[in-house]
């Protein structure tokens, strides 16, 4: 168990520094191969569907602090009662997501008609479908991320963020130079989720085994998780607000361009805060 949290802090500092490198070093080359334009509808788009982001509910969180507490008391029918309703809750979120993200882009073209073009909205439209989809991805494996935590497997769970990251940069690369251009950027995205969805989940019925199993209605149960929900959503309503509001509000009043200029130096500063 030592080397897991040895290695699983590790990979966590490759994570970070590779996050920082190419979050610093690779907005010069995604500008040159979009345009100050395209770029700006990009991150304003992504702003606008990391939103979605609060529709997780920290079912993550929940999952390791339940698993943790029904191993320690031996409790088995408890956990597997337990994971059948987060993985109930998560569908359930994940279809919320989907249909959410399917409003949010209708909304696109009424909020930006004044600030993008026909083109650029068309643009926002494709990318913000593939952000959804994406969202919707990531969400559905907060199960398996949680219960890979709960038994401290941190190498793995950080290897395969590694992974994610560095594979999704190499394809991101192979698809601008065909000239797919910003959906290359989320294509990639979605692409690397998925195979890290498959991979976690593989993994943990593989290593853990764990079942998922109706046994009861346990309305104790219930209003915890809704309770601890509830505070996880609010948490991350206000890290949204504070994130992503900022190239919303930028996009809808001025240009595309002007979201560029703002997302470059607000780069900077978080990777001076990382």
């Amino acid at each position: 168990m030592k080397t897991q949290y040895k290695m699983g802090a590790i990979i966590s500092y490759i994570n970070i520094v590779l996050n920082m490198a190419i979050s610093v070093f690779i907005i010069p080359y995604l500008i040159s191969f979009l345009g100050a334009s395209e770029y700006g509808v990009y991150k304003i788009v992504q702003s606008f569907a990391g939103q979605l982001s609060i529709m997780s509910f920290g079912v993550s969180t929940l999952v390791v602090r339940y698993v943790v507490f029904y191993n320690t008391r031996n409790e088995i029918k408890e956990k597997e009662n337990f994971l059948f309703f987060a993985k109930l809750i998560t569908y359930v979120l994940v279809a919320l997501t989907i249909v959410i993200g399917i409003a949010m882009l209708c909304m696109i073209e009424p909020l930006y008609q004044n600030s993008l073009t026909s083109k650029e909205i068309t643009t926002a439209k494709i990318l913000m479908f593939f952000l959804v989809c994406n969202m919707a991805v990531n969400i559905l494996g907060d199960v398996y991320n949680g219960t890979l935590n709960a038994y401290e497997l941190f190498s793995m769970t950080n290897a395969i963020k590694t992974f994610k990251l560095i594979f999704r940069t190499i394809l991101m690369f192979v698809l601008l130079n065909v000239g797919v251009k910003s959906i290359g950027i989320v294509c990639a995205d979605l692409i690397a989720s998925l195979i890290g969805l498959v991979v976690t989940f593989i993994y943990e019925k593989l290593k853990i085994k764990e079942k998922a199993t109706f046994h009861y209605v346990d309305k104790k149960l219930i209003k915890e998780c809704m309770l601890f929900a509830i505070a996880i959503f609010l948490q991350t309503i206000i890290n949204q607000v504070n994130q992503n509001l900022d190239n919303i509000i930028l996009g809808v009043m001025t240009s595309a361009e002007c979201v560029t200029i703002y997302s470059i130096g607000l780069t900077v500063f978080t990777t001076f805060n990382s």
